[in-house]
């Protein structure tokens, strides 16, 4: 999953019951690069905001620091597990590809092709909340059932990942 930030302070990740709000709205969502409807919600917890908004550390310092906490702090491997399970991807999108508003032709194609993401991200969604629901059905620990989605996501198309940017976390999967 990639790390969405429509602001410096306000990242679109994460839930806790102590976690900051963010409302997405389409309008900051497009000049940060994405996609979304009025009515996503995401929540950030303070540990995980911090821990993945370390002014030093890179994206893939910060991704490290997930999976090493994930597995060492059953917390935040519940918390990270339910983020990663339940949480749409959002497409990156290079603003400089983005078709001119008074492009009305332009701009339909774009809105058709936003749609069609996002339905195939819906899909994708489902498809993890199952294998959430399964595992945690069965008893797997949280660590368990965040790096089984990692794993999943790493299983996705290729052309996914690189539009998500799910394509980081690969490096950091266990192999056993």
């Amino acid at each position: 999953m990639f790390v969405n930030t429509t602001s410096n302070t306000h990242p679109t990740y994460g839930t806790s019951s102590v976690a900051r709000n963010y409302q997405s709205n389409s309008a900051n969502n497009i000049v940060a690069g994405n996609t979304a409807s009025s009515g996503d919600s995401v929540q950030i917890s303070g540990s995980a905001y911090k821990a993945l908004n370390d002014s030093n550390a890179t994206t893939s310092d910060g991704v490290k620091l997930i999976f090493d906490r994930v597995n060492s702090d059953p917390e935040f491997a519940k918390e990270m597990a339910k983020v990663y399970t339940y949480s749409r991807d959002f497409e990156l999108v290079d603003l400089n590809d983005l078709p001119s508003l008074s492009d009305t032709s332009a701009m339909s194609a774009y809105t058709q092709h936003v749609k069609s993401f996002e339905n195939e991200a819906d899909k994708i969604r489902d498809q993890r909340i199952q294998i959430y629901t399964e595992m945690k059905g069965s008893g797997a620990s949280d660590a368990d059932i965040f790096n089984k989605i990692m794993q999943f996501n790493k299983n996705l198309p290729e052309d996914y990942q690189l539009k998500t940017g799910l394509d980081k976390y690969s490096q950091y999967l266990k192999f056993t």
